[in-house]
């Protein structure tokens, strides 16, 4: 197994987890960030790789055993890197869709082939001396039309200045209608004749074209093909040893195709070598090299990142099964944590524990209103939470209720006021943030800054304290857009916010000799997000009474 590396500093102490990492929310183990420091000594190593690697790459590490029990990792890059999907170090691809034998690329050879097809006969002289014929057809003909329109409309201007001169004998009226009707029939002859030389050039060239639509339909029926076909040979094993291939994977999930590039990224290749090779994974971590880059303007350079979910979650559900995976942060304490704190015939307000869905999501019902119905109460969500951010969330117990608080909150007659521990020392007291915000489709959940096309999103922040390279926030949302906030503080202020492992997810300090960082209070910073829902003001629906909540600040 030559892409096992042995690790080469002090590993003592650093005993393994008693599970799995899960790749969706995690605190990279010492492990890991120790695997992940020696491949970036090794790429440091590769100076053909420097330019590239400055613009932004995802890597991964997977720590496990060798037959002899001792400690070593895997090594993995997203994509391609330097144009290929193998290289020395890296464990190799699921199914490597750049080697000239592989059936994908036979596949492009082909379709490749009936685009030079397409161009030729796009380009061949006759079609293009067709065009060029047509194009002078029209020109001369509207040049015609419009000469023979204004001879006449000059021949009708004179009849009628005839006309207008006095009475004409019944000859000489019957010369002039016999003048105008030889001109009407003469300017209909001219354009039936156009239009037949016109259509006699057009079916000459659809001939032509016949041919160039015909190869277009079979590139699009190939490609269809192909594509379906690459997912088929991306064969993926799990800790069971069962095999399944992507696209039956992602039927079965979501009832489509997988999107481009799933398969590619460092998990899989990881745990496909792993498992192929009988080895057992320890834990896992995925970090960024490089540059945020355009698209990417919350990737930060050597922080540590969960498995996508629109490419990754469904492979890795597969993957991981027959694997004991460590539960996600703080779900089960969460679950047993939700506290209500106000309750009438027409709402409710609850106190959410981070690690708590909102709403049921669609691989867990672990949800603030699930746990709601299980102890006998039916409510309707108003507005959300993050999973990761605590705090005071809404709730209605009629549909009429949830319209009348959703209008609120679609008005901004809400008051939100959220506080929040980052890392960094905002120098301003305070400030508002103005960014507008999109989908990171190829990336969700995440967000990203989009100039083009994104939805403004404002926030005003104002700091509490200062102190040990820490800043507490009070922030105020105006707007109520995704990880608005976590986005805001990351990007903006260039602050990430404490535990979030969506944008600002630091390096892991040594483990061995790195103090333990403090809060502004002298507490040992906790591995939750630090971002909380503190006060909620609203006018009840019912009563029109002003209420006003507040919830303390658990960190």
């Amino acid at each position: 197994m030559d892409k096992l590396h042995y690790f080469s500093c002090d590993t003592k102490g650093m005993e393994p987890p008693s599970r799995f990492t899960c790749p969706f929310r995690y605190v990279p183990h010492p492990l890991a960030v120790a695997a992940a420091r020696q491949v970036r000594d090794y790429l440091a190593t590769q100076p053909q790789w420097r330019d590239e690697l400055s613009r932004g790459k995802m890597m991964g590490v997977l720590v496990t055993r060798d037959t002899a029990g001792r400690l070593a990792f895997l090594a993995a890059f997203s994509g391609t890197l330097a144009g290929a999907n193998v290289h020395p170090y890296f464990v190799p691809p699921v199914y490597d869709i750049l080697s000239s034998e592989s059936e994908f690329r036979r596949g492009e050879q082909v379709i490749t082939a009936i685009n030079r097809r397409i161009d030729a006969l796009s380009s061949s002289p006759q079609l293009l001396d067709l065009k060029e014929r047509m194009e002078r057809h029209r020109a001369s003909q509207g040049a015609r039309e419009r000469e023979w329109e204004e001879r006449m409309a000059a021949a009708k201007c004179e009849r009628d200045s005839l006309r207008a001169a006095g009475p004409l004998d019944a000859e000489r009226e019957a010369s002039l209608v016999k003048q105008s009707q030889w001109f009407k029939a003469e300017f209909k002859r001219i354009k039936r004749d156009g239009m037949a030389q016109a259509e006699l050039i057009a079916a000459r060239v659809a001939r032509l074209e016949c041919e160039i639509d015909a190869l277009k339909q079979e590139r699009k029926r190939k490609s269809e093909w192909l594509q379906r076909r690459l997912f088929e040979l991306f064969v993926v094993v799990n800790a069971r040893g069962e095999r399944d291939d992507l696209l039956r994977i992602f039927e079965r999930a979501h009832h489509r195709l997988p999107p481009a590039g799933a398969g590619e990224c460092c998990a899989p290749r990881l745990l496909q070598y792993a498992f192929l090779n009988g080895l057992k994974p320890l834990c896992m971590a995925e970090f960024w090299v490089g540059d945020g880059g355009a698209g990417h303007e919350v990737r930060r350079d050597g922080n540590f990142y969960p498995a996508c979910d629109s490419k990754c979650r469904p492979i890795l559900n597969f993957m991981l099964q027959g694997l004991d995976v460590d539960a996600p942060y703080g779900l089960d304490d969460a679950s047993s944590a939700l506290r209500i704190i106000a309750r009438d015939e027409w709402l409710l307000v609850v106190d959410k524990p981070a690690g708590l869905l909102s709403v049921p999501g669609r691989l867990t019902n672990a949800s603030v209103t699930q746990l709601l119905a299980a102890r006998g109460i039916e409510a309707l969500p108003v507005h959300r939470l993050d999973m990761d951010t605590s705090g005071l969330l809404v709730l209605a117990t009629t549909p009429q209720v949830q319209r009348l608080l959703q209008r609120q909150f679609e008005t901004r007659r809400v008051t939100k006021v959220y506080e929040a521990l980052v890392r960094g020392i905002i120098p301003d007291d305070e400030g508002r943030i103005d960014l507008p915000l999109a989908p990171d489709f190829d990336n969700r959940p995440l967000q990203r800054v989009d100039r083009e096309h994104g939805l403004p999103s404002l926030t005003h922040y104002r700091v509490l304290e200062r102190r040990d390279n820490l800043t507490r926030l009070e922030l105020r949302p105006l707007t109520g857009r995704t990880h608005q906030l976590r986005l805001h503080c990351a990007t903006a202020l260039d602050a990430p916010i404490v535990g979030d492992l969506l944008y600002g997810n630091r390096p892991t300090p040594e483990p061995s000799t790195a103090p333990i960082p403090e809060t502004p209070t002298g507490a040992a910073i906790p591995s939750r997000l630090c971002l909380h829902a503190r006060e909620l003001s609203l006018i009840h629906p019912i009563t029109r009474l002003p209420l006003h909540f507040t919830s303390p600040v658990p960190f």
